[in-house]
């Protein structure tokens, strides 16, 4: 970029720097003509202006900068910390042209005096490949993610960001009066007629450059000089990689989460003494009461709780939880856990801490440390009932709440398709998930869900009499489903533990405060979401076959007449695992135009993903679903769920989300639901991505979804409606991260991405200190043989048309076809290896082109105009010419 000045001298007889001075790069335009040639148009270089005050007339200097230098003083799509994260979250792909469009958008603003409109002007040197040479910035485009950067201090200055665009594409750029010029060197070098476009209107501006021979007539002065060059005999190009590992932000991470409240605090505390005798229940009966006892089989779990959230995640109804004083500040933070537990099918962000001791007799020791985690709890609050028309959250309950979460945070916009059809990339979501089971509590007469620690501390915990009975647990099934019984209508007090076979005495004691720093107090009226807890005695569901076959059979038996063979029915079971997925939650993927689809998706959870548009999708049957009003609608989802092991229980266990990687895909180290993108997806563009709602799905013995994940899946009356057998639904350590199997090619290597010209003699005087921001995205075997880690690059340039990286740029001025590295090396490597003269002198000033070649006859050498300094009081010019 080569950018201009003009000073201006000024005799006044009066102070004028109230008019003159200015904060601004570009409050005051300056325009300077030559005849009826504008040779100069700028702004008052700001805060510079200063005047004397002893004299009657005073002369002094005024400094003017030409438009590419006010650049310095705007960042890209001017932001700033006020309107960073907007800026964030609308990121997507921005082409080249968009970035001139914007940078040049003020140009007009440059002409004060003459109806002429300042023009971009472009010498169609280049091309995403031959004949394609008039689009190349409408076709070239980056993420915005990129330019926008990591925080508001580090968004591109627009004079950066116009420098990289000019380097990458090995072309310069200056301003001549009102016109700007883009051009390579070597359209100056050959000196032929030139179609120069017009990037605004798309006219042709033909010109052709004028050939000088130096004589004595063009000198205005004597001052001429002549030196040479720098001679190098290798030029190196470092190109910046920066590496892009997700695309869609935790919501759980820990740099992004924030908390309306302004500290945790104690929500409830779980009262649990393990046994069925005198002991237990007299110790249970204290502790309610706060007494000491000396009870070993008896804990206290205090929990904490701090709500959070995430400003790159919207959440339903999250602004609905929260409460708030005259001052403005956050209130009541037990409300966020009572709403939960009142509004099924609610998410929030929370940081849960806990602190279990012993019995107060034996343990009396301050919390001076809780440990906490962060999860995205769903409440389910499901009711128990499998009847179709009465079980919740029902089918309607989950069309209804969609979407549950959705993703606002950065959009990215860049290129994930891989440059070669060999390298597949992956995005691998990976996290862990909890389907919570129901808790039922010791009351003063039997144990029911119904919260009973007010009723306990009046009337004490009715001691569950002979160990005939059985400890309550929630309603799983039948005898004839997992031989569960129905243990809820028993006359007992105890409830389920995986501690001791005869059970446990349980309860939970609710407090509320106004602020996290007063006491917390008992909430005799508390009815709170259930944290997870260490205690798993009340899971369910138990996933111990596959599938159930029958068949007919032939048998002996005996009769009075003697044996008889008949025919019977047999029943087996598959012992196998064949389950891949059980899926939890139906999720939107969405990038560019086309959805993740999860497609072919059998009762054992296998599928496959596909990247469809929506006019793929409608032409697709399988795709195709009519709606209860009748209404056509279109699969656009895939779903994330866990894979049990014989032996697992569907509730109340936590599972890693399903894994579908092996060790023959090249993604070393990852674990998670890998979604294939392949150079044949040409994806890119802005990401969408929204959890809807977890899936209504069907229990016997073994698992069953409807491809719509709100509708029941039509099966048999003695199914089980998981959702209505949960609690919560807990995910922790969620994320998504991109990777690429590099074509199954592992480089031991990790050097830096150098694009350098060969050495052509032992000693080395070398050009490195060159580097490339935005780069080409190289392939798995280019890789390798460089011997570098390649991974997806969020710097990276893509072909807006293709929706593929950029492999190469046509360069017509060469017929070369070559990566925008290697064009950039080839030719300033040609310039800088041999000597070069450079003449600086002093010209009469008669219209000088910059375009123009001028003849040394002396020298026998052709020149070529670098820069051009005039003297318009003594029409001369100072010209650098630099020989071609």
């Amino acid at each position: 970029m080569i950018r201009k000045s003009a000073t201006i001298n000024l005799v006044v007889d009066s102070y004028i720097g109230n008019k003159l001075y200015t904060g601004g790069s570009r409050d005051i335009v300056v325009n300077i003509w030559n005849g009826g040639k504008c040779v100069f148009a700028g702004y008052v270089e700001p805060a510079t202006f200063s005047q004397p005050f002893n004299s009657q007339v005073d002369e002094f200097s005024l400094n003017c900068t030409d438009y590419l230098s006010t650049l310095q003083y705007s960042t890209y799509k001017n932001i700033t910390p006020s309107n960073y994260r907007q800026a964030v979250q609308e990121a997507g792909s921005v082409s080249f042209k968009q970035i001139i469009d914007g940078i040049f958008s003020s140009i007009d603003s440059l002409n004060l005096i003459s109806t002429d409109r300042p023009r971009l002007l472009y010498d169609q040197s280049k091309g995403t490949e031959k004949g394609k040479e008039s689009t190349i910035f409408e076709d070239l485009s980056i993420s915005e993610l990129y330019l926008i950067g990591k925080d508001s201090d580090s968004t591109w200055k627009n004079e950066d960001l116009l420098k990289e665009v000019m380097k990458y594409l090995n072309l310069h750029i200056r301003q001549e009066g009102l016109d700007f010029y883009i051009y390579d060197w070597d359209t100056l070098a050959q000196g032929k007629e030139t179609r120069w476009l017009d990037l605004s209107t798309g006219d042709i501006v033909s010109k052709q450059p004028q050939s000088i021979t130096i004589n004595p007539s063009l000198y205005g002065g004597s001052d001429t000089s002549l030196s040479v060059g720098d001679v190098v005999n290798q030029f190196q190009l470092t190109c910046n990689l920066e590496k892009q590992e997700k695309i869609i932000e935790s919501p759980l991470s820990e740099d992004s989460l924030r908390s309306y409240y302004r500290g945790q605090q104690l929500f409830l505390t779980e009262i649990s003494s393990e046994g069925s005798g005198d002991s237990a229940n007299d110790a249970f009966n204290a502790a309610v009461k706060g007494q000491p006892t000396t009870y070993d089989a008896l804990t206290e779990t205090d929990y904490f709780i701090r709500s959070m959230y995430n400003p790159d995640w919207k959440l339903r109804d999250s602004d609905k939880m929260l409460e708030y004083d005259e001052s403005g500040t956050a209130i009541n933070q037990h409300k966020v856990a009572q709403y939960l537990k009142e509004h099924p099918l609610t998410p929030a962000l929370l940081r849960i801490g806990k602190v279990k001791r012993k019995a107060k007799a034996t343990d009396n020791s301050l919390i001076s440390k809780i440990d906490t985690d962060n999860y995205l709890v769903i409440s389910v609050g499901g009711n128990e009932n499998d009847k179709p028309e009465e079980h919740t959250p029902s089918d309607n309950d989950l069309k209804n709440c969609s979407p549950l979460i959705e993703y606002v945070g950065n959009k990215s916009g860049g290129i994930y398709s891989p440059p070669d059809s060999e390298t597949t990339n992956y995005l691998v979501f990976s996290g862990k998930f909890l389907l919570q089971p129901i808790t039922y509590e010791s009351s003063d007469s039997k144990a029911t869900r119904t919260p009973s620690f007010d009723k306990i501390l009046k009337n004490g915990a009715r001691k569950t009499e002979g160990k005939e009975y059985k400890a309550v647990v929630p309603f799983y099934g039948t005898p004839e489903i997992n031989n569960v019984f129905d243990l809820r209508n028993l006359d007992s007090n105890l409830v389920k533990s995986d501690k001791n076979s005869e059970g446990r005495y349980y309860t939970r004691k609710f407090y509320s405060a106004k602020y996290n720093t007063d006491k917390p107090l008992y909430n005799s009226s508390g009815n709170y979401f259930q944290p997870w807890t260490e205690d798993k005695g009340a899971k369910g569901f138990k996933y111990e076959y596959t599938e159930i076959t029958k068949r007919i059979d032939r048998a002996t038996i005996p009769t009075m007449e003697g044996d008889k063979v008949v025919e019977v029915e047999v029943t087996e079971k598959d012992g196998t695992d064949r389950y891949s997925k059980l899926p939890v939650l139906e999720c939107e993927l969405k990038i560019g135009n086309k959805y993740c689809v999860e497609v072919d998706l059998d009762m054992f959870g296998n599928s496959r993903f596909e990247w469809l548009t929506m006019e793929q999708i409608k032409a697709r049957k399988d795709l195709i679903y009519t709606d209860d009003d009748g209404t056509t609608k279109y699969k656009t989802t895939l779903s994330l769920g866990f894979n049990p092991k014989i032996g697992d229980h569907i509730i109340g266990e936590e599972c890693d989300l399903q894994n579908t990687i092996d060790y023959t895909m090249g993604l070393d180290k990852k674990e998670g639901i890998a979604i294939p993108i392949t150079h044949q997806d040409r994806l890119s563009g802005r990401v969408s991505f929204k959890i809807l709602a977890p899936i209504q799905l069907l229990w016997k013995d073994w698992v069953r979804r409807h491809p719509t994940f709100f509708r029941s899946a039509k099966w048999s009356e003695k199914c089980k409606y998981i959702l209505a057998h949960t609690e919560n639904i807990f995910i922790k350590d969620f994320k998504c991260e991109i990777v690429s199997d590099n074509a199954k090619l592992e480089s031991l290597e990790d050097n830096d991405l150098i694009y350098s010209s060969a050495a052509q003699t032992r000693y080395i005087n070398k050009n490195d200190d060159t580097e490339f921001k935005f780069v080409t995205q190289l392939t798995s075997r280019e890789a390798v043989d460089k011997g570098i880690k390649n991974e997806i690059l969020l710097n990276s340039i893509f072909n807006a048309t293709t929706n593929l990286p950029v492999r190469s740029i046509y360069n017509r001025l060469q017929d070369e076809t070559a990566k925008a590295e290697e064009h950039y090396v080839s030719q300033y490597y040609s310039y800088l290896s041999r000597p070069r003269l450079k003449v600086e002198v002093t010209f009469n000033d008669l219209d000088i082109d910059f375009t123009s070649t001028y003849k040394s006859l002396p020298l026998s050498k052709t020149f070529i105009v670098q820069s051009v300094s005039r003297d318009i009081r003594n029409k001369t010019a100072k010209v650098v010419l630099m020989e071609k």
